[in-house]
């Protein structure tokens, strides 16, 4: 085996390695070894990346590769797989929710739990349920009952799909998950060049003035946004997902009210990484309402996002109907004239 095969990340094997070399357990797939290595790659828990250490005569048994300068486009997701996902009927002008959403909750075990938690618990109105889905264009993956979260960025073009697991009675995360993978990304995997976006970012465009709250959990945007509606929530999808204190990445926020909301074992670490942001002209505040939540709690959730920390009861005891009053008023179906045509939010 070559030293270019050694160095390529087994991602669809990752669970193979037990634990990642900073000492976590990798049961939920966050190590990503190399290819012939349990003890070299990279940790979406950690943020580390494990190479090669220099041999004796101080050289490296990894030769890098040359720097290419030269410009090279980003890569998209097709459309057209998009659509098959979503199996929408566009021929039609209605208004109606039905018509922009035919996914099968019963064929998506998020579906189910998110359900439950928002609609039966939360009181949250089926139809607005939908519209959330509409909103940030979720979908059944059609395979084991997972979901997919699209990463759709502010100029309405397709970055990723994420397909991940969850189990329909708590909504919990189960192991693993996967980059939406087509024919023509497989053929071209050595020259295609992907670049994620924060989970959501299609709505900066469609609410340019609307405050922004940033979050890790895809599912913690769509709950979060089911109880103050009218910010527009965002998710990185990991702790270091999406590089998001990249500039490249957190461009869209540039000139926008931003609250970001860290995972209770993140909330230093954010904090940094916040402060990149308002370096770059992102007017950013860090909550404190999990750092300032009762010492029983964080013993009890340790690793605690806001959703954990139970807003819905606040909010119907605190806002009444109102939100639904912002729904009807703001969330779209139908989109402006500048997005792209058959997306709809």
């Amino acid at each position: 085996m070559n030293i270019n095969n050694k160095l390529k990340l087994d991602s669809r094997r990752r669970k193979r390695v037990s634990n990642c070399p900073c000492g976590k357990s990798n049961k939920d797939g966050k190590f990503v070894p190399y290819v012939g290595y349990d003890d070299l790659g990279f940790c979406h828990s950690c943020g580390e990346t494990f190479l090669p250490k220099l041999k004796v005569n101080n050289q490296l048994n990894y030769k890098p590769k040359p720097l290419n300068t030269a410009y090279k486009p980003i890569d998209f997701i097709p459309f057209e797989l998009f659509n098959k996902y979503r199996g929408l009927n566009f021929s039609n002008d209605s208004d109606s929710v039905d018509l922009y959403w035919k996914g099968d909750f019963a064929n998506c075990d998020f579906l189910l739990g998110l359900h439950d938690i928002i609609v039966r618990k939360g009181h949250f109105l089926p139809q607005h349920f939908k519209r959330l889905l509409i909103r940030y264009q979720i979908t059944p993956s059609g395979n084991n009952n997972g979901v997919v979260f699209w990463q759709i960025d502010h100029l309405f073009r397709i970055r990723n799909g994420k397909e991940m697991w969850y189990n329909p009675k708590n909504c919990k995360r189960k192991n693993g998950a996967l980059s939406i993978n087509y024919k023509e990304k497989e053929q071209l995997q050595a020259a295609f060049n992907a670049s994620s976006c924060f989970f959501g970012e299609h709505l900066l465009s469609l609410y340019p003035d609307a405050k922004v709250g940033l979050v890790e959990s895809e599912k913690t945007a769509l709950y979060m946004s089911s109880i103050y509606p009218n910010m527009v929530w965002l998710a990185t999808g990991g702790k270091h997902g999406t590089k998001w204190t990249e500039r490249s990445v957190f461009f869209p926020l540039i000139g926008r009210t931003v609250t970001v909301f860290p995972d209770l074992d993140a909330h230093d670490e954010w904090t940094t990484k916040a402060d990149i942001l308002k370096s770059g002209n992102v007017n950013v505040d860090v909550s404190n309402c999990l750092k300032n939540s009762p010492l029983l709690f964080q013993e009890q959730n340790p690793k605690a996002d806001i959703m954990d920390f139970g807003v819905i009861e606040n909010w119907q005891s605190k806002q009444g109907n109102e939100r639904a009053a912002i729904i009807e008023k703001h969330w779209r179906i139908k989109p402006p004239l500048n997005a792209v045509k058959f997306i709809y939010f």
